[in-house]
């Protein structure tokens, strides 16, 4: 039996890819195009031109829950169906995001830093000083998977009074999945001790988190991204944290990744990044390769 010509560029966790290779012949170029019935993608693109090109192509299936990277309008023109994995990663997401919150309150970038390059030389100094998670106000942007992980780990561990910006979600339906309703995202700025970005990239949330709404922000304010490069956007963040309109900030994602060693924010001590590894644990990966095999099979052995 022939087997499905799948275009797989990007590496995935190898019980998943021992699984697609039982099933499909996967190839690594677009040179026989003409062949490829399946496409699986993290971060690459798949644009218009691409699927001009693939006329066999019947699926595309995203190894994540962001299709930012995806043209989905071209995708329902042709009648490609696209697929991803929502909530198979929301556990490793969440904790990473309760570890930059509990970073930032402990100023674990500053202390780190400075002892390293020998700026503290004695003890009890007060700049050093942190602060408690428990009790604090969370308010979180989105109400998906991750989202939902994380209210519960603040609410059960920390004691957390937790809150939810959805302008898609009435008050009863955010209450249903522990979330107390912020009708304004520069409310949510200027009352929350906490601010987590947990929403995907669309044309609505692009640059939502801007000057306008830092200018209302809490000064003790800490700001988390796991979500997108490009919700937050990154200039503004930058003057916020450096004339300490907020207290400080951490992020998984940015617009260029990895960023740029002269992007401003890295200089920061109040600013922690890493190279969008939330969802990328050994678990994580596994299991959101297993269901980006298990998508993609789906509609390729379905007749």
């Amino acid at each position: 039996m022939k087997k499905h010509v799948v275009y797989l560029s990007e590496e995935i966790e190898e019980t998943a890819l021992d699984v697609l290779k039982q099933h499909c012949t996967i190839v690594s170029s677009f040179d026989k195009s003409d062949d490829i019935e399946g496409i699986i993608t993290r971060k690459i693109p798949v644009t218009a031109e691409i699927m001009a090109h693939c006329q066999s192509l019947r699926v595309i299936s995203d190894h994540g829950t962001g299709v930012d990277q995806i043209d989905m309008t071209e995708a329902k023109k042709r009648g490609i169906i696209v697929k991803n994995t929502p909530g198979e990663n929301a556990e490793s997401v969440a904790e990473l995001a309760l570890s930059f919150m509990l970073s930032l309150l402990y100023k674990v970038k500053l202390n780190d830093r400075g002892l390293c390059e020998g700026r503290f030389e004695k003890w009890g100094q007060k700049e050093l000083n942190g602060a408690e998670l428990f009790e604090k106000k969370v308010g979180i942007i989105g109400s998906g998977y991750t989202a939902k992980g994380l209210a519960h780990i603040l609410k059960s561990a920390f004691h957390c009074t937790v809150f939810c910006y959805n302008p898609h979600r009435n008050a009863d339906e955010l209450r249903d999945f522990g979330f107390i309703k912020i009708e304004n995202l520069a409310d949510l700025f200027a009352q929350m001790d906490i601010v987590s970005v947990n929403t995907p990239l669309t044309a609505e949330t692009r640059n939502l988190v801007n000057k306008n709404i830092f200018a209302s922000a809490n000064p003790r304010l800490i700001l988390v991204n796991t979500a997108r490069g490009g919700i937050v956007n990154e200039a503004d963040l930058y003057e916020a944290l450096f004339t300490h309109k907020i207290a400080g900030a951490a992020s998984d994602v940015f617009c260029d990744e990895p960023p740029e060693k002269a992007n401003p924010l890295l200089s920061l001590d109040n600013f922690i990044a890493t190279l969008h590894i939330a969802g990328s644990t050994e678990e994580a990966m596994r299991r959101v390769g297993l269901k980006t095999v298990e998508n993609l099979l789906s509609v390729l052995e379905h007749r």
